[in-house]
């Protein structure tokens, strides 16, 4: 027997955290029970595509938060609609990056793209953020205070014995002070990219083209899978000029991605 783990992540989701009170919970609920039943299967996905509905009216109403937009991106997921639940975890992550349990269905989603067995499948695969999204002063800020602080009174005790061990405290701390300021500074950075060049993910496998039209030729020999994030770049007549990760630049038609909202 096949086992289909996206049909199973409701149930392991529901194992490890409680669901979220409203409507949409008690989709996922009536959605899990059905699960129990494999005869059963479309009606659970009638409740998920429910919930999906009922996540996207509350972020509407109330305002999105991670914790809402993650769930956003279960419902989604179990629901096979993988471009929408990368677009909802990383709308998460954006408001606060770092969430390990974004971090984690991100990765979960991504891994289930289905990248083409080629050389160009290295472009397409996305970026790496190699600083993590918690190493920042909203998330350490506590700890780089007290690191400062402990900085400034070995740099006084140093004045007053010139014992190098002090002195090297001083530099330990001052650093260790430095790393979440540094973390605000790339995730300010990691903003300015996004409004400038913000992501967008592929619906459907398509081509990409060196040109706003089918008639232009191929960027790649292969298409790009559906799930793929690429960059928009400009948007001319109904078709997006992107750029995917590894540098190459071509056109999507419109259609054929998904974007923020």
């Amino acid at each position: 027997m096949v086992v289909n783990w996206t049909i199973l992540l409701p149930i392991v989701v529901a194992l490890i955290e409680p669901l979220p009170a409203g409507e949409a919970a008690g989709a996922w609920y009536n959605g899990i029970n059905c699960l129990k039943d494999p005869a059963r299967q479309e009606q659970a996905l009638y409740y998920f595509r429910k919930a999906v509905q009922d996540y996207k009216d509350h972020c509407r109403s109330f305002g999105q938060t991670p914790y809402l937009l993650r769930w956003l991106g279960y419902s989604y997921d179990v629901i096979g609609d993988i471009p929408h639940a990368i677009l909802a975890y990383r709308r998460g992550l954006r408001l606060d990056p770092g969430d390990a349990k974004l971090e984690a269905a991100l990765a979960y989603a991504r891994a289930r793209v289905e990248y083409p067995p080629s050389p160009a499948a290295g472009l397409m695969t996305p970026d790496r953020e190699y600083w993590p999204g918690w190493l920042e002063l909203h998330r350490s800020g506590v700890v780089a205070f007290v690191a400062y602080t402990v900085a400034c009174l070995t740099v006084i005790r140093w004045r007053m014995t010139r014992r190098r061990l002090w002195l090297h405290l001083a530099v330990g701390a001052a650093i260790i002070a430095l790393v979440p300021v540094v973390g605000s500074g790339v995730e300010w950075l990691r903003r300015q990219r996004d409004k400038a060049t913000p992501v967008v993910v592929l619906a459907r496998s398509e081509l990409l083209r060196t040109g706003n039209g089918s008639e232009y030729p191929p960027r790649l020999d292969v298409p790009l899978p559906r799930g793929a994030e690429v960059r928009r770049l400009f948007e001319r007549a109904g078709w997006y000029q992107v750029q995917l990760s590894g540098g190459p630049v071509g056109w999507l038609p419109r259609d054929a991605v998904v974007v923020d909202y």
